[in-house]
This record gives structure tokens, C-alpha cells and sequence, in this order.
């Protein structure tokens, strides 16, 4: 399956809602591969953590609750997937820029039937790592479907 034409997936309703309110939802972004890829990567990377890996999940207890980052330089299929899917082309789009600087990956896993609460965040973009600029977007790419009722508030 081929990727998406960006200058079509990216609309001017989607131009005008992410300047309206700093962030917009574009379905169908990335083809299976993709998403094929990036599965792949996740199991290596639960198989190899990195260095910066936690479980949340107590041991013994159902489920399994695992994040990880800064790991594409090392995983193939999330390296492959900053510099060769669309997503790259869509965030310059948005942004108005023809430069995009990659910063990092974040993978949180959290299995149906885990118990453990996600502990409160949020996924904005963030100057405290010391990026200059003001164009710090994310990509959120979800591969099941959730729900935020176990989300500790």
C-alpha cells in the first residue's frame, strides 16, 4: 500500500485548525507498512530495552505496562519511520517550514487488563529540553484502541 500524497492529506481545514488550536487529527496518515514496521520495532525494543526503559507493572500482577525512548537510532523499523515515512513531509506542512528536525521517540505500551494507573502527563510539545524555536510538534500514533477511563486525574 503507498503512502498518502501529504499535499492531499494535509487539508486547508486541517492548515487552519492546527493554527486555530495547536493541534489537529489527520486519519489514514501512514500506510500499513508503516504501522507494520513500527509494530515490529516495538517488539525489539520490548525484547532490547534501552537504557531509559520502565515497567509499570508490578511483578506478578495482569498485563503489561512499558514505556521507552530515544531508541530509533538503534531499532530499524522506528529508524526507517523518521526518515522515510510521511510523517516528516505532514509536520513541515503544518509548520509552514521546509525543515524538520527529528528530536525523539517515546513507545508506551499499556496492555488491556493492566491494572497499574497511568500517572498524569500530558504529550505536549516541550521547550524544557532546551530546543530552540517555537515549531515543537509530536506525532501521536496509536495502534489499538484505548480508553481514558484508567487515567489518574
Amino acid at each position: 500500500m503507498m503512502d498518502p500524497d501529504v499535499e492531499n492529506l494535509v487539508t486547508t481545514a486541517d492548515l487552519e485548525a492546527f493554527e486555530r488550536d495547536g493541534v489537529v487529527v489527520i486519519r489514514n496518515a501512514f500506510g500499513e507498512h508503516w504501522l507494520e514496521s513500527l509494530a515490529h520495532g516495538v517488539e525489539q525494543n520490548i525484547r532490547a530495552p534501552g537504557p531509559d526503559a520502565t515497567r509499570y507493572t508490578p511483578e506478578g500482577a495482569p498485563g503489561k505496562f512499558y514505556d521507552d525512548y530515544c531508541n530509533w537510532q538503534r531499532i530499524d523499523g522506528y529508524r526507517s519511520f523518521v526518515f522515510n515515512s510521511p510523517g516528516a513531509a505532514i509536520v513541515g506542512a503544518l509548520m509552514g517550514s521546509n525543515e524538520v528536525r527529528f528530536y525523539h521517540e517515546h513507545v508506551l505500551i499499556k496492555e488491556p487488563g493492566t491494572h497499574a494507573v497511568t500517572p498524569w502527563h500530558h504529550d505536549l510539545p516541550s521547550p524544557r529540553n532546551g530546543l530552540p524555536g517555537q515549531n515543537l510538534d509530536n506525532i501521536i500514533l496509536r495502534q489499538c484502541p484505548h480508553s481514558v477511563s484508567r487515567v489518574e486525574k
